[in-house]
């Protein structure tokens, strides 16, 4: 037990570090990069706390889960921009009609940036690093007298993993929900065994793997936000033809056939993920 409480205290301070560098780098800079590295943070300190929260009762777990929460919606709109912003970029040489819908969303950036800073303005990191002070000291008192132990987490895992290979068997190239909830549901599988990363001792390359598949699902639902975002702003703010803007309908279309392709190849790995050896050890 001594030894579990060790790295749950371990990785909550090695996330907080993490976190309290990514916060700071955000509010000096608001780049693709120090947003997307704080998103990760926030999903991988969420991923830590929703264990805890379903095998402990913790105040502190809530407070630290309300405000990780608020704070990566406050974000998710910034980064969903930026992404598009680079693939325009990089589609404009063969595609210069692109360029009226980059100037949108280079006007969007600006108010969304706005709108992040002046949310910013009053907000530090003391707030988590003080709940998360007293939820290390609360976790000392807690875990020797809770259920909790290394076979738990791991059943936790399998039951994540669990949800994944069903969400898996219900993709529908015509419902591209079904993607976004299998995406989802795999990050959260994902940042879990990371999180038993020092329990199962596994391979760097297990974890790369992981976010290979992950990247995959990315893609797909950043094709998606752009063909729907594109074909909004076609269909309410342009004034050229939307006839015009065919060729680059179709590269998006062909861009998710090649993507479903893809994850098709990796979908038939996706039970390498999991070994049922994974509970042999001594708890």
């Amino acid at each position: 037990m001594t030894e579990l409480i060790h790295i749950i205290l371990n990785s909550i301070d090695k996330l907080l570090m993490y976190y309290n560098q990514n916060f700071k780098e955000v509010k000096k800079k608001f780049s693709e990069g120090s947003v997307h590295d704080l998103r990760v943070t926030i999903r991988r300190f969420l991923a830590v706390l929703n264990v805890l929260n379903k095998e402990i009762s913790s105040g502190y777990v809530l407070v630290l889960r309300k405000r990780l929460k608020k704070e990566l919606n406050l974000y998710n709109p910034l980064r969903d921009n930026q992404v598009q912003m680079l693939k325009i970029e990089k589609l404009i040489p063969t595609y210069p009609i692109l360029s009226n819908f980059f100037h949108y969303l280079s006007a969007k950036e600006s108010e969304i940036l706005n709108n992040i800073k002046e949310e910013l303005k009053n907000k530090s990191v003391d707030e988590i690093n003080e709940a998360v002070f007293f939820l290390k000291l609360q976790l000392k008192q807690i875990i020797p007298k809770s259920e909790i132990s290394k076979t738990v987490l791991i059943k936790r895992a399998h039951d994540e993993f669990q949800s994944v290979m069903e969400r898996s068997s219900l993709l529908d190239k015509n419902d591209l929900d079904s993607f976004h909830k299998l995406r989802l549901t795999f990050k959260k599988f994902r940042y879990t065994m990371e999180f038993l990363k020092p329990i199962l001792s596994l391979p760097d390359t297990y974890f790369k793997q992981l976010k290979l598949f992950q990247d995959v699902l990315g893609e797909i639902q950043d094709n998606r936000v752009l063909f729907e975002n594109l074909n909004h702003w076609i269909l309410n703010y342009d004034i050229i033809k939307q006839s015009d803007y065919l060729p680059v309908i179709e590269f998006l279309i062909n861009n998710r056939k090649n993507l479903f392709i893809k994850l098709s190849r990796r979908i038939k790995l996706l039970d390498r993920f999991w070994d049922n050896k994974f509970y042999d050890f001594n708890d």
